[in-house]
């Protein structure tokens, strides 16, 4: 019986055991392996370390789950950077930040995201990757986006949102590109991108236009945030980039007084056509379309 008893409370402990290194490990004295960790970590830096041994020491302690040994995900995240596994980076600093949100790292980590994203998005690449060492690649927008959510009052958060708007603008998304630029012009108005983002808003405002129903009102509206740029820039390339989309506008509208005038003389209406020929003449009569329409000379009363 007692060795029935002694075989039982064996195969306990050896059941626990196994449960724990299936669902973490249970660390005796965290603060001694956090000091540990860090120590390898400062000999990484200085190249007496392989960033490899540091990952590993990490992650065993992350897989603990003890809180004084949260630290263990920020440790990781610099040693995941180190090897080039950049969407394990993002994860771990995700991880850490949501254990400490008050941390006085938290800035920091966020401003390393911002910096994996926009050394990525200069590469030409559209994710983190994760070379094969524990997390698949990480798209960009949710890095740029966590790295604003985590810092929005901070000196990049800024420089964040307008890298966010270019990916966007890149891909064709023009609303998305569109909000991330208006939102440094509304919440960074003093930053040096204000005025860039206020341009970059116009034009994914005037590219949307193309999918839309014409709009006076709209198109107004993007016509004066043009021209408050080139009141604000005065002159340089954010003022000819400025001028260049206004002359767009200009297109788009002569050629709407065109294309509705051109119809009404399709369907005989010659009052409506010779009043959209007007209102081209006068406002465009230097426009191709405006010269279109004298050579076709419909509304002309001929």
């Amino acid at each position: 019986m007692i060795r029935m008893k002694r075989r039982q409370a064996l195969a306990t402990v050896i059941l626990a055991s196994l449960f724990s290194a299936g669902c973490g490990v249970h660390v005796a004295d965290p603060s001694l392996e956090m000091r540990l960790l860090r120590d390898q970590s400062a000999e990484a830096e200085r190249g007496a370390r392989p960033w490899e041994e540091v990952r590993e020491r990490a992650k065993r302690l992350c897989r603990a789950r003890q809180p004084d040994l949260d630290g263990a995900w920020h440790v990781r995240a610099q040693a995941a950077r180190r090897l080039g596994a950049l969407a394990e980076t993002h994860h771990c600093l995700e991880r850490y930040i949501e254990l400490r949100p008050y941390a006085p790292e938290i800035v920091d980590a966020a401003r390393a995201q911002y910096e994996m994203a926009s050394e990525a998005m200069d590469r030409g690449e559209k994710e983190l990757p994760g070379r094969g060492l524990g997390h698949g690649d990480t798209a960009l927008p949710e890095v740029l986006e966590a790295c604003v959510r985590h810092a929005p009052f901070s000196g990049f958060a800024a420089d964040a949102r307008m890298r966010l708007g270019e990916f966007h603008a890149r891909a064709g998304r023009h609303d998305r590109a569109a909000a991330a630029f208006g939102e440094v012009r509304e919440r960074d108005f003093s930053h040096p991108d204000a005025p860039s983002a206020q341009l970059r808003l116009a034009q994914e405002l005037l590219a949307m236009e193309k999918d839309l129903p014409y709009s006076e009102v709209r198109l107004a509206r993007i016509r004066d945030s043009l021209q408050g740029v080139i009141d604000r820039v005065g002159e340089g390339a954010l003022a000819e980039a400025a001028r260049a989309s206004l002359e767009e506008i200009r297109l788009v509208r002569s050629r709407h007084r065109y294309d509705v005038g051109r119809l009404y003389a399709r369907w005989k209406r010659p009052a409506a056509a010779t009043l959209y020929r007007a209102h081209l003449m006068e406002e465009f009569p230097d426009s191709r379309w405006a010269e279109r329409a004298r050579a076709e000379g419909f509304g002309s009363g001929g």
